[in-house]
């Protein structure tokens, strides 16, 4: 896609992060091509930057003055600004599932734009599909665990009913 670095933040709404007395965030899930440090932001709000902006008008965000500190591409053989960085928001059944940020040295043609916005469906379908996975996950362990300290209670009933 000509992209040399990227993050991808997931909604905590999405997530189920995300209780109602806390204002929605936007959480670094992964990164690509970046080194993971204090400069790179690991939350935002709803509105917050650049990320946030995307998130709130759901739609794509393209951004060809890039401000002196923003974060260079860097290489073994050295660095350089990005000249545009793309902020594309993966949505499943019109729901923020997460917001995709992408930055290269060169500049996203309209055809890799449109593109990514096709396949920003597709992630956010697997997204949903592995946020779902891993709830089944966390019902199944807890349906587990309450079956045991139901076994356990009805051991404890029987041996008291028998020493009675």
């Amino acid at each position: 896609m000509g992209a040399q670095v990227g993050a991808l933040y997931s909604s905590s709404s999405f997530t189920g992060r995300h209780s109602s007395n806390e204002s929605e965030t936007l959480n670094l899930m992964s990164v690509y091509g970046y080194r993971r440090d204090a400069s790179l932001a690991e939350s935002f709000r709803w509105g917050e930057g650049l990320i946030g902006t995307c998130a709130r008008q759901r739609s794509r965000v393209l951004v060809s003055e890039i401000p002196a500190e923003y974060p260079r591409v860097a290489s073994a053989l050295g660095e350089a600004a990005p000249r545009q960085i793309l902020f594309v928001p993966i949505l499943f059944e019109n729901s923020l599932v997460a917001v995709m940020e992408l930055a290269t040295l060169g500049s996203f043609t309209e055809l890799q734009m449109t593109l990514l916005d096709q396949l920003s469906f597709n992630v956010g379908v697997i997204m949903n599909s592995i946020n779902a996975s891993m709830r089944t996950q966390e019902l199944l362990e807890e349906a587990k665990q309450i079956a045991e300290e139901l076994q356990r209670s009805e051991e404890r009933s029987f041996s008291v009913v028998r020493k009675s």
